[in-house]
């Protein structure tokens, strides 16, 4: 949920920096992130799916596959 956050609040950076400007003394700013912010993001979806990789080896869902021999 900590990941979660952060990553929501990063995005919604993102898309506050990509809006016009509305006011004529306004600066137009862009806004890119850092390669740590890329690494993090990452990182967590390689957990996510290490987690999910790991669940579908290892956990049976369906008890009857060890009589089929699959």
């Amino acid at each position: 949920m900590t990941c979660g956050g952060i990553m929501l609040n990063r995005f919604v950076m993102t898309i506050q920096t990509l809006a016009l400007p509305t006011l004529p003394f306004d600066q137009f700013l862009s806004y890119a992130p850092s390669w740590e912010e890329v690494a993090a993001f990452l990182a967590v979806v390689a957990y996510g799916v290490l987690l999910y990789s790991f669940t579908y080896r290892y956990t049976t869902i369906f008890p009857q596959e060890k009589e089929l021999g699959v």
